[in-house]
């Protein structure tokens, strides 16, 4: 694969991902909805948003945006193909203010792609600075989904990222 697929999550998101599943959350809903029923896809949870990253970029890396979620979970390359929908940018960030060019321009549904990971490659090729690709599964992610957690049971990570 030419993209790596990542959950960036606390220590609390983690409990819940090896019991009953991991979920995301939207602070701005309605904005979301709006902007994905632009696209053709209807808002649905639970969902799981998953960072998208080229093959040379390395979700470990602190500095990157999405770690403001915590520590990142990489997802086995068969989660590709669970993607719905995906932006070019933080979604609640693209979709707020409603800019009905800058959506299209922005999101893809992924529903129907014959090739998810191109759709994705291009997205990364339009990503702003600064910011992350977030692809979304309409569904909890749950262990099976899971290729590497180097921080699980880092108690010391735990803790920074719990609240």
């Amino acid at each position: 694969m030419r993209i790596i697929l990542a959950t960036h999550m606390n220590g609390k998101g983690r409990s819940e991902l090896y019991t009953d599943g991991f979920r995301s959350t939207d602070g701005m809903p309605g904005p979301v909805a709006s902007a994905l029923k632009q696209v053709g896809v209807h808002y649905t949870e639970p969902f799981a948003s998953v960072a998208v990253y080229g093959a040379n970029e390395n979700p470990h890396d602190d500095r990157l945006p999405a770690w403001a979620w915590g520590p990142p979970v990489i997802l086995k390359s068969e989660v590709l193909e669970k993607l719905e929908v995906a932006c070019a940018s933080d979604m609640q960030n693209a979709a707020s203010g409603g800019n009905v060019h800058r959506i299209r321009r922005m999101f893809c549904n992924l529903r129907d792609v014959p090739d998810k990971e191109e759709d994705l490659l291009k997205l990364l090729s339009i990503r702003p600075a600064n910011t992350w690709v977030e692809a979304r599964i309409f569904a909890l992610l749950r262990e099976d989904d899971i290729a590497e957690d180097r921080y699980r049971g880092d108690m010391a990570v735990d803790l920074l990222f719990s609240r």
